[in-house]
C-alpha cells in the first residue's frame, strides 16, 4: 500500500500537481534544499498508513516532509533535521484549516484544505519561516508596546548617538496583566494569550518611558518657578527691619530752603536761588534769582521755581537755566510742560487769567475767566506735550453749584473752536480743587465726591469716573496709578485707597497712622508726620513703622525704600533695610 513520496520540481509553476504516494514504510525521504534525502527511523505510527490521509505533508522552510515522518523525526530528537531552514522563533505558531485557503503572492503555493480545527487533527498545515514570524508579532505585540525588557533597552541602537536612562512607571492594572500574559504562556494557552482581555479599568494605566533628560528639565524648572515664587512672596510679606544712612551732606541754612525730588537728583531752591543736586550730594548747577515766596512745579525733569504773588519765572532742566518768564499780575499757581513752556493763574480784582508762556518767556495765549463766565477758576493743569490745558471752574448752572472741567487746544485741533475751547464737563453739586495731567493725554480730576479720568488730545472724553461716600483728606498720584486717603466710617481712622486709571481698585488698607503728606515711592506708599513715618505696598502690607533718630525738617523719597532726610545742617541719605 505504500509508495514513494516524489518531490515536486517547481512549485510555484505547478501549483494543481496532485500529491503523490507516501513512501514505503520505513524509507521515508525528506529533501532538504541541497536535494539531498535524509532515512527517517520508521514508527508504528508511520507503519500504519490510512491511503486517504497520505496526503498530509507539512512544509517547513520550503521542504516537503510527510507529517508522521515529521512528528517521528521529533520524538526520536531529530527536530533539527525535520526543521532544517527554519529560524528559532521560541514559540510555535498554529493556524487552523479554514485560513490555510490563502494563497500565498510571493511564492505562488496553494494551501491544502483539512478537516479538523485542533493541532493533531489531519490536514494541511504551512508553516513558513516569514508566516512564522508574522504569527510570532502579532502575539506578542500587546506585550512588547506595554513592557520593555530591560536586556531589550541596553541594546545599542544605530540611529542614536546617545542613550539617556529612563524612568519606568508601571501601574497595578499593568503589571496584573503581565502576570496572566506569563501564566498562560507557562500552561500552552496560546488563546489567552492572543485574546488577553484589554477593558480599560479604572486602575488602567499606560507604561511610560520618560527620558532622564526631560525629567531633569521638568525638575529645573520647578525649582527654578518656586525660588520665583519665594522671591515675590518675599518681597511682598518681608519687612523692613529699620534703616541704614548711606550717605550725608553737609547743607548750610536748610531751615531757610526747600528741598524737593527733581527727577533722580534733589533741587534746594530758596530765596536767592536754586541749587540741583545728586543723591550723593554733589551740586550739579546753581542758579540765582530773587524772589519772596518760591514755589516750584516740576514735569519729569523739568521744573519751573515761581513766585507766589510775585511775578518771576524761572525754569531750569538737568543742564540748568532754559528759559525764564515775567508775568503781568501776581500769580497764584504756575505749571510746566516738557519742552520748559509754562502756564501761570493770575488774577485781579475783577477777572482771573491763565496766560501762557514758552520757555523764551513770550506770551502765546491768554484765558480770561470771569465768575459769570464760567465761574471761578479753582485750579489748572497743563499737558506734558504743551498741547492741552484743562481748568477746573466753580459756577452756577441753573442756579446750582456745579464743577466744571474745561479743556483749551493750542494746537491744530483747537485753532477751529471758539477760544480754542475742546470740551466741557459739568458735575453738579461737586467742586474739582485740583487738576492733573499724569502725561501727554491723561487727565485726572479731582472731586470732592471721587475722581474722574479724561483721555485724549485732539479729542477729549472721560473715561473713568470713581466715587467715594467717605471724606477726603489727601489725593496722591503717579503716571499710571490714583491713591486718595480717606476717612474710615467702620471704626478705624483712615482707608488708603489706590486705583488704576482706569477705575480699577488695587489697594483698600485701613491704617491708624497719623500723617501729614503722602506720596508713591515706587511700588509702595510712604506716610509721614515729623521725624516718623510708615511705609505700606500696594498689597496692604505694612512694611515699615518707624522714625528717624533725630528731628528732620522733612523727609521725602527718592526710589523705592530710599529717603532723603533734611536736617538742620545736613542732607542725609537712608536706606531701608
Amino acid at each position: 500500500m505504500s509508495e514513494e513520496v516524489k518531490e515536486q520540481s517547481n512549485s510555484e509553476s505547478k501549483p494543481d500537481s496532485p500529491v503523490q504516494e507516501p513512501p514505503e514504510p520505513g524509507k521515508h525521504q525528506v529533501p532538504d534544499t541541497a536535494g539531498t534525502e535524509h532515512q527517517l527511523p520508521d514508527t508504528e505510527e508511520s507503519n500504519v498508513q490510512n491511503p486517504e490521509n497520505s496526503g498530509n505533508i507539512e512544509y517547513t522552510g520550503g521542504k516537503k516532509i510527510p507529517d508522521n515522518a515529521v512528528k517521528a523525526g521529533h520524538a526520536d530528537g531529530q527536530s533539527e533535521q525535520s526543521s532544517a531552514g527554519k529560524p528559532d522563533t521560541g514559540e510555535k505558531s498554529i493556524w487552523r484549516h479554514e485560513d490555510l485557503n490563502r494563497q500565498s503572492d510571493q511564492n505562488g503555493m496553494h494551501r491544502a484544505e483539512a478537516a479538523g480545527s485542533s493541532e493533531n487533527a489531519a490536514g494541511f498545515h504551512v508553516i513558513t519561516e516569514s508566516t512564522t514570524r508574522q504569527a510570532y508579532n502579532e502575539e506578542n505585540t500587546d506585550e512588547d508596546e506595554a513592557l520593555f525588557d530591560d536586556e531589550e533597552d541596553q541594546i545599542e541602537k544605530p540611529h542614536f548617538h546617545f542613550r539617556f536612562p529612563k524612568v519606568r512607571i508601571l501601574t497595578r492594572k499593568i503589571a496584573e496583566q503581565e502576570r496572566i500574559r506569563k501564566e498562560a504562556a507557562q500552561n500552552g494557552d496560546s488563546d489567552a494569550v492572543v485574546g488577553q482581555d484589554n477593558t480599560d479599568g479604572p486602575d488602567e494605566e499606560r507604561v511610560i518611558w520618560i527620558p532622564a533628560r526631560l525629567v531633569t528639565f521638568v525638575l529645573i524648572i520647578a525649582v527654578v518657578l518656586a525660588a520665583a515664587l519665594a522671591v515675590i512672596f518675599g518681597n511682598i510679606y518681608w519687612k523692613y527691619s529699620g534703616y541704614e544712612v548711606v550717605n550725608s551732606k553737609k547743607q548750610e541754612d536748610t531751615l531757610s530752603a526747600g528741598y524737593c525730588r527733581a527727577g533722580d537728583n534733589i533741587l534746594r531752591y530758596s530765596t536767592d536761588g536754586a541749587s540741583l543736586l545728586s543723591q550723593s550730594g554733589s551740586v550739579i548747577w546753581d542758579v540765582s534769582y530773587s524772589m519772596n515766596n518760591p514755589q516750584v512745579a516740576e514735569c519729569d525733569n523739568v521744573v519751573a521755581i515761581y513766585d507766589k504773588d510775585g511775578t518771576n519765572i524761572v525754569v531750569c532742566d538737568e543742564s540748568g537755566q532754559i528759559g525764564s518768564a515775567s508775568t503781568s499780575l501776581p500769580i497764584i499757581r504756575a505749571k510746566v510742560c516738557d519742552s520748559g513752556a509754562v502756564a501761570a493763574l493770575q488774577q485781579d480784582s475783577t477777572n482771573a487769567y491763565i496766560e501762557y508762556y514758552d520757555k523764551a518767556g513770550d506770551q502765546v495765549a491768554q484765558i480770561k475767566t470771569s465768575m459769570d463766565n464760567p465761574g471761578y477758576p479753582l485750579d489748572f493743569a497743563l499737558s506734558n506735550d504743551g498741547q492741552n490745558i484743562a481748568v477746573s471752574y466753580l459756577g452756577y448752572v441753573d442756579s446750582k453749584q456745579t464743577g466744571i472741567v474745561r479743556f483749551y487746544n493750542f494746537g491744530s485741533a483747537g485753532q477751529s473752536q471758539m477760544d480754542n475751547r475742546i470740551a466741557d464737563f459739568q458735575y453738579s453739586g461737586v467742586i474739582i480743587p485740583q487738576l492733573e495731567f499724569l502725561d501727554s493725554d491723561t487727565c485726572v480730576a479731582f472731586r470732592s465726591d471721587g475722581f474722574s479720568v479724561y483721555t485724549g488730545s485732539a479729542s477729549i472724553k472721560e473715561s473713568t469716573t470713581v466715587s467715594v461716600k467717605e471724606n477726603i483728606q489727601s489725593v496722591f498720584y503717579d503716571t499710571s496709578r490714583i491713591g486718595m486717603i480717606v476717612n474710615n466710617s467702620s471704626g478705624g481712622d483712615f482707608n488708603l485707597l489706590v486705583y488704576h486709571t482706569d477705575g480699577r481698585e488695587i489697594l483698600n488698607q485701613e491704617f491708624n497712622f497719623a500723617y501729614k503728606s503722602v506720596e508713591f515711592s515706587g511700588d509702595e506708599i510712604s506716610l509721614y508726620n515729623g521725624a516718623n513715618f510708615c511705609v505700606y505696598n500696594l498689597y496692604g502690607v505694612e512694611k515699615f513703622n518707624g522714625s528717624y533718630s533725630e528731628t528732620p525738617q522733612s523727609i521725602f523719597a527718592t526710589g523705592r525704600n530710599r529717603y532723603v532726610v533734611v536736617k538742620e545742617n545736613s542732607l542725609d541719605m537712608i536706606r531701608l533695610k
